[in-house]
Parts: structure tokens; sequence; C-alpha cells
């Protein structure tokens, strides 16, 4: 009898220790897990901080103290990319490209964030036309126009974005509006943090919903009436900081020849689609990567015809290369059951060539 109650005392000393350790583990759990949150939380309330105090240094031109904030945003929270964005302005300001280059390259491996990666490209495409004379000036590079930019091709995904996107578009891909302010045309001048460009939007007399004018912004479905950008690099592949009027006509396909406004030559090409005008000299030569430009969107805030063909170039959205064997499938926008699947007679699928398509809609 005594034995029985022996073996029966170890086996509930036994479950106790049992429970005694499984709640000791749970605590350490729930520890754990209150841990993370805590320094999860405690991560994202420094990051936000160091990115406030660091755009109020940027508010009052102080870029040196901005330049450490951002850095300390970025070792706080190496996952979020507006940081990165942001610190590549500052240099890019700075005139320190090279900077602005290794900060974004970084981003781009920690997050794989799209703009990060769209403004390396822009940065890369930027070939500055100038050498240091002294340190007081810098004197301009004469520019071997008869074999520059011979590889020179458009930027297929960018100049498809431009002629297609909304404002909602250009938030969602190159983040949260940086600038904006009217000029004495009348148009909102918008630049976004991670776009090298300014967007002009403006209400005309047949669509008052372009602008807010109240908010002093455009409206979600609003779209620019044209573009500029900083860098033609942004516009053209291979483009090697100029290119001959000689060149420019083999690229138009076209006999473009330079006119004369108020001082200023350009050239200008056109499509359905926009209208191109890029300043040179009075010969009709490029000669440097920043000269004056704009690209006038000639569709935007167009109501859209529901019928007609549906044409142009599939390329891959990062490289702006054109995607082999692809296909376009099309589906209706509206349905009367959203949890039941398109038919087969729904549903219209086009094989496309890796060069051009146009298919009936």
């Amino acid at each position: 009898m005594s034995g029985q109650n022996q073996n029966q005392n170890g086996r509930k000393n036994r479950t106790k220790m049992i429970l005694a350790v499984l709640a000791g583990l749970l605590v350490v759990v729930i520890g754990a897990a209150a841990f993370f949150v805590v320094s999860g939380k405690m991560k994202e309330k420094n990051y936000s901080e160091a990115m406030t105090r660091a755009e109020k240094y940027l508010a009052s031109h102080n870029y040196e103290d901005a330049v450490v904030e951002y850095k300390k945003a970025i070792s706080k929270n190496p996952g979020e990319e507006d940081a990165y964005l942001a610190l590549a302005d500052v240099y890019v300001e700075q005139e320190e490209p090279s900077k602005a280059k290794a900060v974004l390259r970084k981003g781009w491996e920690e997050t794989s964030s799209f703009k990060i990666k769209r403004m390396l490209d822009d940065l890369d495409g930027q070939n500055l036309v100038a050498v240091m004379g002294d340190e007081e000036e810098k004197q301009e590079q004469t520019l071997d126009l008869k074999n520059a930019s011979q590889n020179m091709g458009w930027d297929t995904s960018f100049m498809q974005k431009i002629i297609n996107y909304r404002f909602e578009d250009y938030k969602d891909v190159f983040g949260s509006v940086k600038s904006a302010q009217t000029d004495e045309d009348g148009y909102l001048e918008v630049v976004h943090a991670g776009l090298d460009a300014t967007c002009f939007y403006r209400n005309t007399e047949t669509n008052k919903n372009i602008v807010d004018v109240s908010r002093k912004t455009p409206t979600e479905k609003g779209m620019p009436e044209k573009i500029t950008v900083n860098t033609l690099g942004m516009l053209f592949r291979n483009f090697d900081g100029g290119v001959s009027i000689q060149r420019l006509q083999m690229f138009f396909g076209e006999k473009v020849q330079p006119k004369n406004l108020d001082g200023r030559y350009y050239v200008e090409t056109k499509n359905e689609d926009y209208i191109i005008r890029i300043e040179t000299d009075a010969d009709g030569n490029v000669t440097a990567p920043n000269v004056w430009n704009e690209i006038i969107l000639l569709n935007a805030n167009l109501e859209k015809d529901r019928t007609g063909h549906l044409s142009g170039v599939v390329v891959d959205a990062v490289d702006g290369e054109g995607v082999e064997d692809a296909v376009l499938t099309f589906q209706p926008a509206k349905k009367s059951n959203p949890k039941k699947r398109p038919s087969q007679d729904q549903t219209e699928h086009f094989p496309l060539t890796l060069n051009r398509m146009s298919i009936p809609f």
C-alpha cells in the first residue's frame, strides 16, 4: 500500500514539474513576443522621428544635419524605401551623384523597391558633359557629336507610363509629392520624390476635375498635360549626353529642323500621343543632357472610346526590353457575379510578337 502511495506521489511530482516547465516556457514565449512587438514599435518610432527631424533640417536648407538624420532613419529601419530616396535627393542637390548612387544601390539590395531602381537608373543615365576646370568653375567639355549616342533608343517603359499614368499612378510608383506650386501660366507643377521630372496639371474649359484648386493638388484621376524631365537620359537609352541633328533625324525618321522661339532653338517631333520638344544649338545639335525640354501629352484627360484598336510595344516594366511570346488577356471590367470566373466567351487571349502588336477591342 505504501508503495502505491509512493508511486502516486512520484507521478504527481513529475506532473507538477512538467507543468512548471511548461509554464516557464510559456512565460519565455510571451516575453519574447512582447519584446519583438515593443522592439518593432520602437524601431518604427525611431525611424519616424529621424525622418521628421531630417525633413525639418531640409526645409531650412541644413543639408549636413539632414544627411545625418536620414542615415539614422536607414539604420533604424533598413527595409523602408523613403529614407534612401530622400537621402539620394539630398546628395543630388549637393551635386554628389556618386554618393546618391551608392545610397540607392544599398537601398535596392535591402528593399528591392522599384522606386529606388527607377531613380538609380535615371542617375546612371545622366552622363554629365562637364569637367572641373579649377576649384571655382566648371568648363564645358567638347562633345564628339559625330559619334555620340549612336545606339540611342526610346526608353519605352518610361514613355508608356507618362502616356497612361494618372496622378494616383504617379504616387504609387514614384512616391509622395515633394513639391507643388502654381506657375504664371496657371499650371500646377508637381514633383514626386522618386521622379526626376516635373508634371504640369491644370483644369480646362471642358474638364474642371483635373486639379483640386482648394487643396492645391491634382485629383486622383487627373493626368498631367505636359512633363519636363531633368535629364534626357530618362527619355533615351544609351544617350551619351548629346546628339547631332543628323542622328536625331535618323532616330525620329523625319527631317527635323531647329526652330527659334524667343531666342531658344529647339527641335520637335510628334505622333498621335505626344509632342516632344528638345532644346538645341542653332544647328539643331543637342549638346547637354539637362537642356530645356517638354513632352506635351495630347490625349491626357480625354474620354477614352470603348471601341477601337490597341497598338504598341510589349516591354518589361523594369528593364524596358521587349517581352517575347507575350499574351494579352482581356476580360470584362464589371461582372454580375464577382465570384464567378469569366467564361471562355467573355475572355479573349491574343498572342503578341516581340516587336509590335495591333489587336481589336
